[in-house]
């Protein structure tokens, strides 16, 4: 039964350690990725809190006519500027982020929105109280889109096209006649996954490696130990067995002649009740006693 017991236990170690190595290398990868998603959502919320306070700080100067709005200022203007200054950002950072002021109707065709950033756009038209669009639909990026509402200081360019400066009016013949509150356009931040796969996933597989060699040294631990113990169980079944031979050898064997007792012989006796012929044979010795 021992045995029995030590080597199901032995067959038993290995497939549980092989399940925990499963389980752990699943739950491990689940949390890269989730880890690895909200690193980009967060990244994208610092970088566009930066880049509209930014955007907000410059445009202020030509709402409270600080700097007059003419064809020579214009390039200093956010809707303007924002082109040129993503293009720059885009190519130097070193997650290779993408950032885009975009619209469904960019004056700039440079600022046209591609499919993903259509789908945000449709998605904040739709839900009119949302500013924040997240998704990991396409696998090689992050889209993160921040929308970009009418207000009432974006009626100068983008209200009735008469109320806009001549020099507008002239350079641009679309994107007017928006309402407040309308869908302007949206800022658009792409993180790339191959470089936060190679940084995540990097990290994932040296842990997985650590813990493997980890599980796979206590497996040989308690392996060890299992074995030891079945050694120690059989040196220790066979002293018992000794021990309790000893013991019944005292009771049934006269210790000075070391002939069997009444007792072996009762035992015997008990032990044969049910073979066929059997006989009994009582010698007497005259004056045994005597001798004895």
């Amino acid at each position: 039964m021992s045995k029995h017991f030590n080597s199901r236990i032995l067959i038993l170690i290995p497939i549980v350690f092989l399940i925990v190595i499963v389980f752990k290398l699943f739950y491990a990868y689940n949390d890269v990725e989730e880890r690895k998603y909200n690193f980009a959502k967060k990244e994208a919320e610092v970088l566009n809190s930066f880049t509209m306070s930014h955007r907000n700080y410059c445009q202020n100067f030509f709402v409270n006519k600080i700097i007059e709005l003419t064809p020579k200022t214009l390039p200093v203007l956010p809707a303007f500027s924002s082109l040129p200054i993503s293009e720059a950002f885009s190519q130097n950072n070193p997650l290779s982020i993408s950032v885009r002021t975009v619209s469904d109707r960019a004056r700039n065709h440079k600022n046209m929105a591609d499919k993903d950033e259509m789908k945000a756009i449709e998605f904040l038209k739709v839900n009119r109280d949302k500013k924040i669009y997240f998704s990991d639909e396409n696998s090689e990026f992050y889209q993160y889109a921040y929308a970009l509402r009418i207000e009432k200081k974006c009626l100068t360019c983008h209200g009735a096209k008469k109320n806009a400066p001549n020099f507008i009016q002239e350079k641009y013949s679309n994107a007017y006649d928006y309402k407040l509150g309308e869908i302007r356009g949206i800022h658009s931040i792409k993180v790339p996954t191959e470089n936060l796969d190679r940084y995540f996933l990097t990290n994932f597989f040296y842990s997985i490696i650590y813990d493997t060699l980890l599980l796979i040294a206590l497996f040989l631990v308690i392996f060890y130990l299992i074995k030891k113990s079945k050694s120690i169980n059989d040196f220790l079944g066979t002293e018992v067995e000794r021990k309790t031979k000893e013991v019944k050898d005292l009771l049934v064997f006269d210790r000075l002649t070391k002939l069997p007792n009444r007792l072996k012989l009762i035992e015997d006796i008990e032990e044969h009740l049910n073979v066929k012929n059997r006989h009994l044979a009582l010698i007497n010795i005259d004056s045994f006693k005597d001798i004895n």
